[in-house]
């Protein structure tokens, strides 16, 4: 039995390494390096695209053997054997091209303006300074200023500032970083998880550190979503210490952790209503309420200015995200609605009352969300994970590295040990999520350009193959999953 179980193990881990060392080989950084590529350019034909498809179902498919053999006990592999697993895994991901976002190059070039130039990201755009290395890398956000917070910023000017002659290895380091991220919130998950029995806490720790389309995003892509997830989940654990002891102080310590993450993007926003109710409930007397909602304030606007000092006004930064919010439609309902309109009328869709539509949408599911955690005790990270779907269903543009924002707390999720059939759903749905995320680039690019560059038919397959895909096959995998067509791995 044991030989068979190694072989199981080391057929499933070792395809995965293998595929992580052919995208090494395929899409090297090194050998692309200086150029703007995204995947039809590495594999320019329909054939070559189906493949790509392929390719990453079967990494997604090694990767839930594996997760399935810890699940039901057949392989309990330490801790340290989960994470260094992982890191192997990661490795060649480091020194692939970031063919499915460039966003890394432009994560340098405003760490260099800050920390090469002494210029102001928030102010100067990248076409300030025409003869940086990283400038053609820029793609059409060259004249854009920053749309992260001073956290970030303040990373990537210190990573520029430590190889400010280095392109190639700046790009790696930045990749390090995420990945680095990356892995401290699996850390986090798995000391979070305590009270779950050891196969499900090494099982949940593992869908975080296992997953392909975490390590396409954090490796190869190089996004800084995981340092934001890092401080959502790092002021989780905190924060989660004194809400069981009733202790206002770990809960304010843990929200301004919690806090660095907006900082750092001001998507993980979102998170923070969930967790100041939730914190006003376990504070049963009005005088702690208001001392703990007093002291949580003056914490986060001083950390604002401190982590803004350096760039001066925000007045730019919040002008900024208002530009990014609303400015354009791609890959997205919106856009969706917006082709539509366009086709069936012959005329353009008002923006701005689309604009008002989609955000009075969203606040209201914002509102109805905080009122159940309020007066219906509703765990802080379903509302979380559900602000967050919400928040990529009516934006304007959707991007794949969204689908990561929900899995930590996903994952959190049932951290007492119950696993209702809520939670159960949202778990199959999340992980469909990132992977439909990843394959959708597919429709966008490949199919883009059979169809003869038709935004119309592409986003009629791309919007909901990805959000209605996601969603049936959850429901579907969860529906075989729970019993009702057998549960045997």
């Amino acid at each position: 039995m044991w030989d068979r179980l190694r072989l199981q193990v080391g057929l499933w881990w070792g395809l995965s390494l293998g595929g992580y060392l052919l995208l090494w080989w395929q899409m090297s950084l090194r050998n692309s390096w200086g150029l703007s590529r995204g995947l039809h350019s590495f594999i320019p034909y329909l054939g070559l695209g189906i493949g790509y498809v392929v390719f990453v179902a079967i990494l997604y498919g090694c990767y839930w053997r594996l997760a399935q053999l810890i699940r039901y006990g057949r392989w309990r592999p330490s801790v340290p054997l989960s994470f260094g697993l992982s890191v192997l895994w990661a490795i060649p991901t480091i020194f692939v091209y970031p063919f499915n976002a460039n966003d890394i190059f432009r994560y340098a070039l405003r760490g260099r303006i800050f920390g090469i130039y002494g210029a102001n990201p928030y102010t100067d755009p990248p076409n300030l300074f025409p003869n940086d290395f990283f400038l053609p890398l820029a793609g059409e956000w060259e004249g854009a200023t920053t749309p992260y917070g001073p956290v970030w910023e303040l990373v990537a000017s210190g990573i520029a500032s430590l190889i400010p002659d280095s392109p190639y290895y700046h790009i790696l380091l930045l990749k390090l970083i995420s990945l680095v991220a990356f892995w401290g919130v699996g850390w986090l998950i798995w000391l979070g998880l305590r009270e779950k029995s050891p196969e499900m806490r090494l099982w949940y720790t593992f869908l975080w550190w296992g997953n392909p389309a975490l390590l396409l995003t954090f490796g190869v892509d190089g996004h800084n979503d995981s340092l934001m997830m890092l401080w959502l989940v790092l002021g989780w654990w905190i924060w989660r210490q004194g809400a069981t002891c009733h202790d206002r102080w770990w809960m304010w310590g843990g929200l301004t952790v919690m806090w660095l993450g907006v900082l750092t993007k001001v998507i993980a926003l979102l998170a923070l209503p969930f967790f100041a109710l939730m914190s006003w409930r376990v504070l049963d007397q009005w005088r702690q309420r208001l001392i703990f909602a007093a002291g949580t304030a003056v914490s986060w606007v001083a950390l604002a200015i401190l982590t803004f000092a350096p760039f001066g006004s925000i007045n730019m930064y919040i002008g900024r995200l208002a530009e990014e919010a609303t400015g354009g439609a791609s890959f997205s309902p919106a856009a969706l609605t917006i082709l539509s309109w366009r086709a069936v009328t012959g005329s353009s869709i008002d923006r701005v009352l689309l604009g008002r539509f989609f955000i009075g949408s969203f606040i209201l599911v914002a509102l109805v969300l905080m009122a159940w955690t309020w007066w219906g005790d509703r765990r802080p990270e379903r509302g979380a994970t559900d602000l967050f779907f919400a928040y990529t269903i009516q934006a304007f543009s959707f991007r794949l590295w969204y689908t990561t924002w929900l899995f930590p707390y996903v994952l959190l999720d049932g951290v007492n040990g119950n696993q209702d059939v809520a939670h159960e759903l949202r778990l199959h749905i999340s992980l469909w999520f990132l992977f439909f995320g990843q394959i959708v680039v597919f429709v966008f690019s490949h199919l883009w350009y059979t169809f003869g560059n038709q935004h119309l038919w592409t986003h009629a397959i791309g919007v909901p193959f990805v959000f209605v895909g996601s969603l049936l096959c959850g429901w579907l995998s969860w529906w075989v999953d729970t019993g009702r067509y057998g549960t045997n791995p």
